[in-house]
């Protein structure tokens, strides 16, 4: 009998290589997040962190390979001598991103990566807000706030930006249960006392399922977030009149401030 062939690799050391490409990816990840006011999302599929809106880091792991893609002003020229490294593609090469691909996740220098990525931060963030890394010091424990009795969903297409929105209200004492889909929406609406609806993605679905729920019977607190631009707010406001409607993500300090407060003095 013949035996099979698996090229260079076998299953087990693709398994493997992805499982170390993943591990890699996640360090990086959460090196990234230890800088102020960064989070992740999922937008295309692939992880990435941010502040202030802004993506600043990408590093994700595909097929075993670990990818990175960062913005360095600085250091771009230094970075693409290596093979491992090209200029981003979709023109963000010429605005100074700089893309890593490692085969397996072998071969990356690891603390030159995370270097990098401090002046990507750095590059990206508020001037006055990247001024705040030296003075940081880590938060202490808050109480725990008396939980609000009404019924919260929100509708966002992001895993990872819902989880950061689930979270950040949860924190003020708010309860909110995370759906995918505006059926998922409109089979609750007669048990919900408030509607989160993150438009980031679907912005014509959401202001459309906004609009619907604004005419119906049911009184329910309307909060739009992720508008992108003039135009989706004038048809937001023009859909839905009562909604309260915001650029931020739904996960976003000043948005969940709101929430809060609004739901605050109903309950």
């Amino acid at each position: 009998m013949r035996a099979r062939s698996y090229g260079k690799h076998s299953p087990r050391q693709r398994i493997l290589a992805a499982m170390s490409a993943t591990r890699l990816a996640e360090r990086l990840r959460k090196q990234a997040l230890t800088y102020p006011e960064t989070y992740e999302e999922s937008p295309w599929g692939d992880r990435v962190v941010k502040v202030r809106g802004k993506i600043f880091c990408f590093a994700g792991a595909r097929e075993g390979d670990l990818h990175i893609s960062v913005k360095l002003p600085r250091s771009r020229r230094v970075a693409l001598a290596n093979a491992w490294a090209r200029p981003t593609p979709y023109g963000l090469g010429k605005s100074g991103w700089v893309s890593m691909t490692f085969k397996g996740g072998k071969g990356a220098p690891m603390e030159k990566i995370i270097a990098w990525i401090d002046e990507s931060y750095r590059a990206i963030a508020p001037k006055k807000l990247a001024a705040q890394m030296a003075e940081a010091k880590p938060a202490g424990k808050t109480a725990p706030k008396k939980k609000l009795g009404q019924r919260v969903a929100l509708l966002c297409k992001d895993p990872l930006r819902a989880e950061r929105a689930v979270r950040a209200l949860g924190d003020r004492g708010v309860s909110v249960q995370h759906v995918e889909t505006a059926a998922a929406v409109r089979r609750r609406l007669d048990k919900l006392d408030a509607v989160i609806l993150d438009v980031g993605r679907e912005q014509d679905e959401g202001i459309a399922l906004a609009g619907e729920i604004d005419a119906s019977d049911h009184e329910i607190h309307i909060f739009i977030a992720g508008i992108r631009d003039g135009s989706a707010r004038k048809r937001a406001e023009a859909a839905a009149t009562s909604a309260e409607l915001f650029k931020p993500p739904p996960g976003d300090p000043k948005v969940v401030d709101a929430i809060y407060s609004t739901l605050q003095r109903y309950s």
